[in-house]
């Protein structure tokens, strides 16, 4: 079940990886929607502010996030429940995702659109669902 568990969160994040590679190269090319699957979009866009489009010096932000993720790391390595620190390593990895994008790019690589100007990426839907499996636990 580990090694299951393992391989899936492998396969998301080169998922994740490589859907923020894509969005990129196509961002430098030109700018709006790349394909449509029903109400969700690929639609590369810089995100260059925090979750609920708080604007902060790219500096705060990487110092909190590097913060957020220390503490979620040794929050990790207490837990003794699996399904928890399942749940909290995808909320550390898709931290990580984004945190790697700020530094490398100076903005998170969104992707994804549901709405308008609603964009996100799956390490976004890492951390939702990993936080959302950490309160159902609780």
């Amino acid at each position: 079940m580990r090694r299951i568990a393992l391989i899936a969160l492998i396969l998301i994040i080169t998922l994740d990886r490589l859907f923020k590679y894509i969005a990129f190269k196509q961002s430098l090319l030109s700018s709006g929607e790349i394909a449509r699957f029903g109400i969700l979009s690929f639609t590369p866009f810089l995100n260059n502010r925090l979750a609920f489009s708080l604007p902060l010096p790219l500096a705060v932000i990487i110092i909190v996030s590097l913060g957020v993720i220390a503490s979620m790391l040794i929050y990790f390595f207490k837990l003794k429940n699996y399904f928890q620190r399942f749940a909290l390593i995808f909320v550390i990895a898709g931290a990580l995702s984004n945190l790697f994008d700020r530094i490398t790019y100076h903005a998170v690589i969104d992707y994804l659109s549901i709405f308008p100007h609603g964009f996100f990426n799956i390490a976004d839907v890492m951390i939702g669902c990993g936080i959302v499996a950490l309160l159902l636990m609780f």
